[in-house]
């Protein structure tokens, strides 16, 4: 194995080992590979399995020529900080899984300040989450790296993170899984974006919350109609009936306007999240919250193409929004079989499928829906409601029934004054009623 040391100790090294619990040392070695194959039981010295097993905390891992490719047989666990360096944007590194049912890296918990540098990390194909990458760890940053075609039976298909996750001018694409098609961001966990695409995985890009710098693109094709269906028969057309005054709703309008109700605080959080990458710090700022219900519907007794019981209703909502405000579709809970019984109303988590910030211009190509005016933000999100699952009211096999509400909810980052909310602002979600539904076959 051909290593270089590096003389000096680098004061923020040195408190990434002291944070991991290991002594630091006093100099720190490159590790350069020398050799594409892998042998995961006798790893040969010059391949990257050996470095990755020998090297120590803060180490540097590097490559011996531009454009190798490394033909993984096992999945690569990293237990230490490390620092893996591609050989640059023009002929970058390829780490390739050639096993199946296995991903490409996984860190392990408590690991701080792991890093990939000028990769492209494909062919995982996991038997639970994490195709690409499973993150465990504290932190971890990829920068100009490529996420290609990997795959997970349950979340993550590109990564699926459990730890603080930094992206930097980095593409993740083609990736699929059941959620969180590209990234999957555990609660608690954090994703930041600076100058990253995320597009074309499968079914969403993104599921859990992030922060984008406004220079990202997250999908490259935006719902044109207020509200989409997946997983129903061809031909079918399902129709809102409209329940404001009803028990459940009157309810979820007094909730809103109390910051202590847990749908409140449930379109806070989401606000709060969705709002980070602003200029002025929006997130960081906000300190109240104008929440308002426009309208609520139940879309009863869909038949779903999968009768079983184990089927599930994909629901795509799109919204826009001017700045500092966005529009949520809260969904109802089932209590009991009592007719229209409702727990409560609660934002479920979302898988993203596009998203533009304000002022950020739409890609080319991309046709918005009819009530997005230039210049607003625009998202549409996916909800899976599962038959017989939390949010369906009709307890038949093969049939669906969920009732939602619009919801506007616009920051307030003063600490006096009004928010400015005009409550004859348009809520895209009025358009239920008189803009056609678009139907979408099954995803197999």
């Amino acid at each position: 194995m051909k290593k270089t040391h590096l003389y000096g100790i680098v004061v923020t090294a040195a408190m990434a080992l002291c944070l991991a619990g290991f002594a630091p040392r006093a100099e720190a070695t490159i590790w350069k590979v020398t050799r594409t194959d892998d042998n995961p039981s006798n790893p040969a010295e010059g391949s990257l399995r050996h470095a990755v097993n020998n090297a120590w905390n803060n180490d540097f891992i590097t490559f011996e020529s531009a454009g190798m490719t490394i033909d993984l047989a096992e999945e690569l666990s990293i237990s230490k900080t490390l620092t893996i360096v591609g050989s640059g944007t023009v002929s970058p590194t390829t780490i390739r899984q050639t096993a199946p049912g296995r991903r490409v890296f996984s860190i392990a918990p408590g690991v701080f300040g792991s890093r990939f540098e000028y990769l492209i990390i494909k062919g995982g194909n996991a038997a639970e989450s994490g195709g690409a990458i499973l993150n465990r760890g504290y932190s971890l940053t990829l920068y100009r790296c490529t996420l290609d075609g990997n795959s997970a039976a349950d979340y993550g298909g590109g990564i699926d993170n459990h730890g603080k996750l930094t992206l930097n001018i980095v593409t993740v694409k083609n990736n699929s899984a059941s959620s969180g098609g590209g990234v999957n961001n555990r609660t608690g966990s954090s994703c930041d974006m600076y100058m990253s695409t995320i597009t074309g995985n499968t079914p969403d890009q993104i599921v859990g919350a992030y922060t984008t710098d406004g220079h990202c693109t997250i999908g490259d094709s935006a719902g044109t109609a207020s509200v989409a269906f997946g997983g129903i028969p061809e031909g079918v057309s399902p129709q809102p009936r409209k329940t404001s005054g009803e028990a459940d709703v009157t309810a979820v309008e007094s909730d809103l306007k109390n910051p202590e109700s847990g749908i409140f605080k449930a379109v806070k959080n989401a606000l709060s999240a969705d709002l980070g990458g602003l200029p002025g710090g929006v997130s960081a700022g906000l300190s109240g919250m104008n929440a308002t219900l426009y309208n609520a519907f139940a879309y009863e007794n869909i038949p779903l193409s999968d009768t079983s019981g184990r089927g599930k209703l994909e629901v795509e909502f799109t919204a826009s929004w001017p700045k500092n405000v966005r529009y949520y579709a809260a969904l109802a809970e089932y209590e009991n079989a009592a007719a229209l019984a409702v727990k409560g109303y609660a934002v479920p988590e979302r898988g993203v499928q596009f998203e533009i910030k304000p002022g950020q211009p739409l890609p080319g190509g991309v046709t918005p829906p009819d009530f997005y005016e230039e210049g607003e933000g625009l998202m549409t999100w996916r909800n899976v409601i599962a038959d017989n699952g939390p949010y369906d009211h009709n307890r038949a096999k093969g049939l669906v029934t969920f009732r939602v509400a619009s919801i506007r909810a616009e920051a307030r980052t003063a600490p006096t004054g009004g928010s400015g909310c005009s409550t004859g602002a348009a809520s895209p979600f009025l358009l239920l009623l008189a803009t056609p539904l678009l139907l979408r076959k099954k995803r197999l």
